[in-house]
């Protein structure tokens, strides 16, 4: 048996009658060579195994050990060879025939081994040759499929007549695992290699086949890809070319707006749609601006942002009791409600109604809740609401349609989980436009509101995350269903005593840092004593307010520390005391006092010395300015001290006073209400500024002169008069100018008083 030096090639399979390439750059495989070239140029080629799922590298692998190569090789010869500069070789090697590898040793360089040659089995019968057209037909098939194959293969294909060499001819060429080719090689039966190897070509085919699938799709998709990029290209030149290329920067930041606001799944769609129809729109049309608004909205939701929950009992009471004074009821029962919310934060609390009269800080409450929790405030007036689309949204086939203001609060908030103020829902009204409280009641309920529909986006919001809390009035104007709805938390007022806490340290260190006097030596500039906020109060609750109301005192505090403000010179403080408090301009809020307003229209007013005085509307000379000064008034008020107690009545002027022409406009005294003379009736009359009653005496009724005498009645005899008082306009318009001219007259009088006063 001839021992012959093996050549070791790793994925790599030569079969007998086929010629391979080879390139080797291992000195040992270039040294081997060598030695061939000069001898008989025979060796044999064997195959390395897959050794624990590890590939052999490809190409000559010299340091192979016997038991790594597969039993059966091929015993080739060397065609043709060619040295590079680098020192590897080009090789052309043939395959002779099938030989089985017999003690595989190491010899001093590289291994050798015995060579067995294996005869080919060939039974030439029908069988045989259909297994021989059916390999040629599907190798044919993979030809035309396969990328790796070149169509001159088929012309090769048909000038193979042997079965031998028709197989090893399609092994070779076919694209199999290294197992597979190895067990080809050393099989030596014929008609079992066709079947086998037939085995091997539907498999082949099979993938083939799906990868072309794959790659005619992804072709149509990259053909359609390419077709929208050429017209788009086109559009685009074509719209510049219009001077219409400026609206695609906008559309480009909408989508990426779009996509940074992660919309659920229905709004994506709904999204896409529309993005996609603005795209083909002209921007000149007035469609193309509604599309633009409704996706401008999406863009604008809060539709993934939260805000996380601070939930913190000791920091929220801290909250509370920082900006309200009292109502430990009402923290206890918000510290309750938040503490619900610690427990399990995923529940779906009551929502809190806050029932008060105005100003008992129902608004604060609830911004003081969102500050607690860490979430942003946001408030929604319902006061005056009588269209349901204000709740809602309107429909966007109409003009101008917007969200309803559920929505516009959200985009203001930024966030999907606010704290959400509904103000006044005691003052909501219906009419033939629909009930807003009905609305209401699907956004306050924790088992609807999370697929809430406005009718403006037409897509579920999910309304879940919102704390909504709710304030009133009153409880009679709101709907039984809708007031089940929520929790009824009542604020029944401050006391006076109350007041002054609230006013000294809430409302005046914030009147005084409103108008610059908190700042300076010793806490401020100016500071009110107690007994001062206590007339304050006192006259706010005498003017016939709510007594439960706390924010008029602070406006009247505003006035008074505004005065100090401008007494306060060349930085020195200011101090009022109990007895010397200013009385602002208007005066305290009394009924009937010098801030009301008379029958004939006299108004209370300060001239600029800080006195009052009383100027009549009619008055021709009222428009010269403030020194027309009623001159009791300015008796009366010349005697004022800096309490505002007005001076007994005789009180005379202090010298020194300049002298101020004045109108003495006195108030007449109350009308006496008209009465008809016994057997009169009233009859009505109406003329450009109101109406008036006028007595009609009855038929036969007697009739009193001007000088005191009565006539006598006559029955049947229609009193002139009152006819054409009834049937005309004549009488009337001479009472009216009678009137009129009586008060020129008291006028003119008044004027020549206050003339001689002068």
């Amino acid at each position: 048996m001839e021992r012959l030096p093996v050549l070791p090639l790793g994925q790599l399979v030569v079969y007998p009658h086929v010629v391979l390439p080879l390139a080797l750059t291992d000195p040992k495989a270039v040294q081997l060579i060598d030695e061939i070239i000069q001898g008989e140029k025979r060796l044999l080629l064997g195959v390395v195994r897959s050794m624990g799922g590890v590939e052999p590298p490809e190409g000559a692998v010299m340091n192979t050990l016997p038991h790594q190569l597969y039993d059966v090789g091929t015993l080739g010869t060397i065609v043709r060879m060619l040295k590079l500069g680098d020192g590897s070789v080009r090789v052309m090697v043939q395959g002779l025939e099938r030989a089985r590898l017999n003690d595989i040793a190491q010899g001093e360089k590289w291994l050798m081994a015995g060579c067995e040659s294996l005869n080919e089995n060939l039974l030439e019968d029908a069988r045989t040759e259909a297994l021989k057209r059916t390999v040629i037909a599907q190798f044919s098939r993979v030809i035309d499929i396969a990328p790796y194959l070149g169509a001159e293969l088929h012309e090769v294909l048909v000038g193979i007549t042997e079965a031998g060499k028709l197989s090893d001819f399609i092994a070779a060429n076919l694209d199999l695992a290294l197992p597979a080719k190895a067990e080809l090689l050393a099989i030596d039966d014929v008609t079992r290699r066709l079947e086998r190897l037939g085995e091997f070509l539907m498999q082949e085919l099979q993938v083939l086949e799906v990868g072309t699938q794959i790659q005619e799709k992804v072709k149509t998709r990259l053909d359609q890809n390419q077709r929208e990029y050429v017209l788009r290209e086109q559009l685009q030149v074509i719209r510049q070319e219009l001077g219409e290329g400026e609206g695609d920067d906008e559309l480009e930041e909408l989508a990426h707006r779009l996509e940074e606001a992660q919309l659920s799944a229905e709004g994506k769609k709904v999204a896409d749609r529309e993005l996609k129809r603005l795209r083909q729109m002209s921007p000149q049309s007035a469609e193309y601006q509604v599309a633009r608004t409704y996706l401008d909205v999406f863009a604008t939701l809060p539709w993934s942002r939260v805000t996380q929950d601070r939930l913190d009992l000791k920091t929220a009471r801290e909250i509370l009791d920082r900006d309200h004074y009292d109502l430990k009821t009402i923290k206890e029962r918000i510290l309750e409600y938040l503490a619900v919310r610690t427990l399990n934060p995923d529940a779906k609390g009551s929502i809190l109604c806050f029932i008060g009269p105005p100003g008992v800080g129902k608004t604060s409450l609830g911004q003081s809740i969102a500050e607690a929790l860490g979430r942003k405030f946001t408030r929604v007036s319902l006061g005056g609401v009588r269209d349901e689309a204000e709740i809602r949204g309107h429909r966007r086939t109409y003009v101008g349609a917007i969200p309803g203001r559920i929505i516009h609060a959200l985009q203001r908030s930024e966030t999907r989980s606010p704290v959400l103020m509904l103000d006044e829902v005691d003052k909501m009204g219906a009419d033939v436009r629909g009930d807003p409280t009905a609305a209401l009641l699907e956004v306050l309920d924790p088992a609807q509101n999370s697929t809430f529909v406005d009718h403006y986006l037409e897509v579920p919001f999910d309304l879940s995350a919102v704390m909504f809390i709710a304030t009133a009035n009153s409880t009679m104007p709101i709907p039984d269903p809708l007031l089940d709805r929520m929790e009824q938390l009542t604020l029944v007022g401050y006391t006076p005593a109350e007041k002054l806490q609230i006013a000294k340290r809430y409302l005046l260190p914030r009147q005084l840092k409103e108008t610059g006097l908190g700042k300076g030596e010793n806490g401020g500039r100016a500071h009110i004593a107690d007994g001062s906020l206590e007339r304050l109060i006192g006259e706010d609750a005498r003017s016939g307010r709510p007594p439960a109301r706390a924010r008029n005192p602070g406006r009247t505090e505003e006035s008074r520390v505004g005065g100090c403000g401008g007494r306060c010179e060349d930085g020195e403080g200011l101090v009022e005391k109990p007895g010397e408090v200013r009385r602002p301009a208007e005066g305290p809020k009394r009924s009937g006092g010098p801030g009301a307003r008379d029958w004939r229209g006299d108004r209370a007013g300060m001239d600029a010395g800080g006195r009052r005085h009383h100027v009549h509307r009619s008055d021709p000379d009222a428009r010269q300015g403030a020194d027309h000064v009623d001159r009791p008034a300015r008796r009366r008020d010349e005697g004022i001290g800096a309490g505002g107690l007005e001076p007994p009545q005789g009180a005379r002027c202090r010298a020194g006073d300049s002298a101020r022409r004045v109108h003495a406009v006195r108030r007449p005294p109350a009308r006496a209400r008209r009465r008809r003379p016994k057997g009169w009736s009233l009859r009505r009359h109406h003329d450009r500024g109101g109406a008036r009653l006028t007595p009609v005496p009855a038929a036969g009724a007697a009739r009193r002169r001007h000088d005191g005498r009565a006539d006598a009645a006559r029955a049947g005899v229609a009193d002139r008069r009152i006819e054409g008082e009834a049937d005309g306009r004549g009488t009337l318009r001479r009472h009216v100018g009678a009137r009129a001219r009586a008060q020129q007259e008291r006028s003119d009088r008044l004027a020549g008083r206050g003339s001689e006063v002068a």
